[in-house]
């Protein structure tokens, strides 16, 4: 990206005196790009107005089309769709306030929440389920879906712009844009309320601005205004998501390549080399940086309140909360402790509480004969209401773990305390029956275990018969975010693990049907570093400990400052990042994805319409073959032009090298680490190597035609890739947007065994 430095700075010396010598051929030091300027001087696409105002029409057509087949049917479906059910969420949080964490930065949540709050939107985002109706709901969804349609078209013309600032024609670096505004995967993700449209466009503008700046006069106000948009694109993308942190490495080391290069170069003084060095640091370090903190102070600015996220946070955080329930509550009322009562309710949902009633589990929870059987014991649920009767639990310790301690005397009796690694009963007070789990399927999570309530009986067949079904009613608890050991009501957490199971209790967020009241389902899980499985004790009596009561915070109690809450938040997103580690039916594994093998169903209605996640098998599989292919390429042409095995033009080179550091290390730096992330992955975790892989297939391909290929088989190849493009979305399009199609249909475009694509369906 580096082929006009030496013009540029030879320009910045002494502009006049070279702008005369740049008459001389033999003084230029890029006449290559003299003569494909006069080629370009009038091209057929670009109208140029008489006050100078030039119109790119093949730009304008890209993005034009680019932006209707996003925008159209953007209100369908009505209903939310695969991760919308947590951006739009949090979206909700910046209307009401309330606090809420997340793994991710806040800038694209800030973006959705202002265009939720400009259209109206006047509550909570209450929906708890994908598929749930937007209708009778004031969440102006369209409006916000509307933001990752503009993302979407902005990458589409930015591509287009950065292919052309590597040096392509226009007609080259228009197919490029047309596989980014064709492809599925690119059409789903920028049309619903998801960020990875918004994150690939900051990314593809870091890498344009940055492009752009390589090619201006240095130290010119072009120069500068290309720098400074490098480091507020760099800025955004990582405010967005932390895999951008990718995209700033790239941007990184090609900064230090450009500066080793200007280095060399006589033309330029020590005074302007040590202005470039700074303006570097400053406006791609401490800018960006400067912006992204700012971010987060606007992020707490806007979340005053106590909300879903506090159980994430310690003490002293939750205490500058407003009505935050912890910041008053008198120590010995909160001490947990044998024989207490207790409700319990999931730190990070708010499905409600535990709860248990006389119901028992139907035989066939699916109603099907053929499918999973239950234990037939007692339901237990998540119900939405406190104040009921069946929330309340007692605690009895069985046995003291690793902090054990000696009761406490108190009114002449004797209390022992609850501690961290202790073994204990949980009965429900209601029935009287104990918290029992045990290895047959939960009846909506099946790869989860069923948790009941164990009554008299529920053994079903004498010890060592078949089809006994034992009591397995212990559980280990285990304190989180403190160092205290001793429970307490109002903390940040506990995890119960069902001792005989070693599996943690969890609450699933799926509603139960109409035989569980469709209250919330709670299972059991192996996977226990979940932020579904930290549980919060909401309420707590115990008749020798003083009465419990809630203080609410008026926000002002907490003694920590904002440096040191960006810190806290960072290592809680860190954490939780790095527990997302056990495997899911839809991930996609960094070998899995080149080959489109596993998409991802984002949404099903009832007449088989369904949105489905995936990229075209075509041009993905062209993209990932170009790869290797292109490195080779510049390989064996940097061999040559060193060997002189043939002539190669430096100049021509040189832009190749661009492209390949632009397209072929942006591919690499985005896709490579993820072979050492320890954490679930998803289709859309590599949709900037995807984009990214395409700009490259493109890019080789007019490099070999221009260079090697006689000028036909360019027009025939990019050809090719636009019928390939455009045909796949013709064929797809029930699939982008939930359109009503048949069942022949889908089976015909079902290339793969492995693509969950839905083709059975109740009439």
């Amino acid at each position: 990206g580096l082929a006009r430095c030496a013009h540029g700075m030879n320009k910045a010396k002494d502009g006049v005196r070279h702008r005369r010598a740049a008459k001389s051929k033999s003084s230029s030091p890029e006449p290559e790009a003299a003569s494909s300027a006069k080629v370009e001087e009038k091209p057929k696409t670009v109208i140029v107005t008489n006050e100078g105002f030039s119109l790119d029409l093949r730009h304008a057509l890209l993005v034009t089309v680019a932006l209707l087949i996003r925008l159209v049917f953007m209100n369908y479906p009505d209903q939310v769709v695969w991760d919308e059910l947590h951006f739009a969420k949090f979206a909700g949080h910046y209307v009401t306030g309330n606090y809420y964490f997340d793994v991710h930065p806040p800038l694209g949540k800030l973006i959705f929440g202002a265009v939720a709050y400009l259209g109206g939107q006047v509550g909570p985002f209450n929906l708890r389920l994908i598929g749930s109706d937007y209708a009778g709901t004031s969440i102006p969804y369209v409006f916000m879906r509307c933001v990752s349609v503009l993302a979407g078209t902005l990458t589409v013309s930015w591509v287009y712009k950065l292919m052309q600032a590597c040096s392509l024609p226009r007609a080259t670096a228009a197919v490029a844009g047309l596989l980014i505004a064709f492809d599925p995967m690119a059409l789903v993700l920028s049309r619903f309320i998801l960020l990875d449209a918004m994150l690939a466009a900051a990314n593809v503008a870091a890498l344009l601005a940055f492009v752009k700046m390589t090619k201006a006069t240095p130290l010119s106000g072009l120069w500068w205004s290309w720098l400074s948009t490098t480091g507020i694109a760099l800025a955004t993308a990582i405010s967005i998501k932390f895999t951008s942190i990718f995209t700033i490495l790239l941007v990184g080391v090609l900064t230090l390549d450009y500066l080793n290069k200007c280095w060399d170069l006589p033309a330029l003084s020590l005074k302007q080399l040590a202005g470039m060095f700074i303006g570097k640091v400053v406006l791609l370090i401490f800018l960006p940086v400067a912006i992204y903190l700012g971010l987060f102070v606007i992020h707490f600015a806007l979340l005053p309140k106590s909300g879903s996220g506090d159980a994430f946070m310690s003490m002293e955080f939750q205490r500058g909360l407003i009505n935050n329930p912890f910041a008053h509550i008198q120590a010995s009322a909160s001490e947990v402790a044998n024989l207490s009562m207790v409700t319990l309710k999931p730190a990070h949902q708010d499905g409600g509480w535990l709860h248990s009633h006389s119901h028992r589990y139907p035989i066939y929870p699916s109603g099907d004969k053929a499918g999973l059987v239950s234990s037939y014991q007692q339901q237990v649920t998540l119900y939405q209401f406190e104040d009921d009767v069946n929330n309340w639990w007692q605690v009895q310790i069985v046995k003291q773990g690793a902090f054990a301690a000696s009761p406490v005397r108190i009114q002449g009796h004797s209390v022992l305390h609850l501690r961290h690694d202790d073994v204990i009963r949980l009965v429900h007070v209601g029935s009287g029956l104990p918290l029992n789990s045990h290895d047959v399927a939960a009846p909506l999570s099946h790869d989860a275990q069923e948790v009941s309530c164990y009554a008299p009986g529920d053994e079903r067949a004498p010890v060592g018969q078949p089809g006994h079904m034992p009591k397995h009613d212990l559980w280990r608890v285990e304190v989180l975010g403190s160092t205290d050991p001793v429970v307490r009501a109002i903390s940040p957490g506990i995890r119960l693990v069902h001792l005989q199971t070693e599996t943690a209790l969890v609450a699933t967020g799926k509603q139960l049907p109409p035989w569980g009241f469709n209250q919330m389902e709670v299972a059991t899980h192996r996977q226990i570093n979940t932020s579904a499985a930290i549980w919060q004790i909401d309420n707590h009596r115990h008749s020798l400990l003083p009465e419990f009561k809630r203080s609410l915070s008026n926000g002002t109690t907490s003694n920590l400052t904002t440096w040191q809450k960006i810190v806290e938040l960072h290592v809680a997103m860190l954490d939780a990042n790095s527990k997302l580690v056990h495997r899911h039916s839809l991930s996609s594994s960094p070998s899995q994805w080149p080959l489109v093998n596993q998409g991802i169903p984002f949404w099903h209605g009832p007449q088989g319409q369904q949105v489905y996640l995936l990229g075209n098998p075509i041009i993905w599989g062209l993209s990932t073959l170009a790869l290797p292919l292109l490195l080779l390429g510049w390989l064996v042409e940097r061999l040559a032009a060193r060997r002189y095995l043939w002539h190669i033009n430096p100049i021509v080179h040189r832009r190749f090298t661009t492209l390949v550091a632009i397209t072929l290390g942006g591919w690499f730096v985005n896709y490579a680490p993820f072979f050492l992330v320890q954490r679930q992955l998803f289709l859309h975790h590599y949709f900037l190597s995807a984009i990214l892989s395409m700009c490259a297939l493109v890019g080789g391909i007019d490099h070999l035609t221009r260079s090697y290929l006689p000028a036909w088989s360019r027009t025939i190849l990019l050809s090719v890739l636009c019928l390939a493009s455009v045909g796949w979305y013709l064929t797809w399009y029930p699939l982008i947007y939930g359109s009503v199609t048949t069942k022949d249909h889908l089976e015909s475009i079902r290339l793969n065994g492995n693509w969950s694509i839905k083709t059975h369906w109740n009439a």
